[in-house]
């Protein structure tokens, strides 16, 4: 597989509690094999409030699309508590590398997790991929997989719990360079 796409940026973008840190050794990997990326840090304030300035074209995770009305009103933060940050975000993980992850985790807005996404979603008209975190403690792999059926997405399982972009960089980036092969590939078959 050709994986020389220096066209082409990946922009990368946490979920809910962890921050764009968590893509470091992913995109080590991923410029390893010629694919440029960028971990852009999501603000967690909802949908709209996320992307009211620039309409994104991203990978991202965990974090559902929603609405949170009145962008600007101060909202509830949600945390994962310290104690149980472990067990629910990244089990698979030493506790030493743990620790600091679970004091330097974004907060999200509540509304964040009830906002409405207005129009129509990019995975309708787009290939996706997704990656289910077999030991995820924080959304039942159950789930991961119904989304990923509805999405029609090309699925990828991973034995990790939630963090499994640190846990398993390697696996995660392997998934990206496969989307992005794949999609220069139907890019180039559109264009002859």
């Amino acid at each position: 597989m050709d994986t020389n796409q220096g066209d082409v940026t990946v922009a990368l973008v946490h979920g809910a509690f962890a921050d764009s840190a968590s893509w470091a050794d992913a995109i080590s990997e991923l410029h390893a094999t010629g694919i440029s990326s960028v971990a852009i840090s999501n603000p967690l304030r909802g949908l709209t409030h996320d992307v009211a300035a620039h309409p994104p074209t991203l990978l991202g995770r965990a974090l559902k699309p929603r609405t949170y009305p009145n962008g600007a009103e101060p909202a509830p933060e949600l945390y994962i508590e310290q104690a149980a940050f472990h067990q629910v975000f990244a089990g698979d993980l030493p506790a030493s590398r743990v620790a600091p992850m679970s004091v330097s985790q974004r907060p999200v807005a509540a509304g964040a997790f009830t906002e409405s996404l207005t129009g129509e979603p990019a995975w309708k008209s787009l290939p996706s991929w997704f990656v289910i975190a077999t030991a995820d403690n924080a959304i039942h792999p159950d789930s991961q997989r119904a989304n990923a059926e509805r999405m029609n997405a090309t699925v990828v399982e991973i034995a990790g719990s939630h963090a499994v972009t640190v846990s398993n960089p390697a696996d995660v980036a392997a998934v990206i360079t496969a989307a992005v092969a794949t999609a220069r590939a139907t890019e180039e078959l559109v264009s002859s």
